[in-house]
């Protein structure tokens, strides 16, 4: 009977000794991951902040848009005998619907937008006068065209000289 009473509080003992360490192993596993996860939830600077957005320079931007188109309408206006279905016309109208079309793609300032709209409109007809011949329209489209460029120049800072 002696060895009945020892086997059985061994028995309790090596199961209370795995309870227990089940017990400290869950006990210390539950503990390790709550300091660890603490500490690096903690931050220790601030979210860094989002980069500001550049400063659009809207009349530089305009002067390099309208570069091409102004190259071009001088070169119509230096000689008045040129053939108005000369490649030079074609050339001009060209860059002048590019023009349009860049302006149009482009962002601008709120005071600008309308009078961007309407200086890209006339460029187009000054194109649409060369393909179909009329100078009359040409000549008048392109003064309108100065005059709004003017308006736009206006708009964006820039002096009152050139489209």
């Amino acid at each position: 009977m002696n060895k009945k009473f020892i086997a059985i509080p061994a028995i309790a003992l090596a199961a209370g000794l795995g309870l227990a360490a089940c017990g400290s192993q869950s006990a210390s596993h539950a503990a390790a991951p709550a300091v660890t996860h603490s500490a690096a939830a903690a931050p220790t600077t601030a979210a860094p902040k989002p980069a500001p957005k550049p400063t659009v320079n809207y009349g530089q931007q305009y002067l390099t848009d309208v570069a091409a188109a102004n190259t071009a309408i001088k070169a119509v206006n230096v000689d008045p005998t040129v053939p108005f279905t000369s490649a030079v016309y074609v050339t001009a109208g060209n860059d002048m619907v590019a023009v349009s079309q860049t302006l149009l793609g482009q962002t601008w300032p709120a005071n600008a937008q309308a009078d961007i709209h309407t200086l890209a409109t006339d460029g187009m007809k000054v194109q649409v006068d060369i393909h179909t011949g009329d100078v009359a329209a040409f000549n008048a489209d392109e003064e309108t065209f100065g005059s709004q460029a003017q308006v736009v120049r206006a708009d964006l800072g820039l002096p009152a000289n050139g489209n």
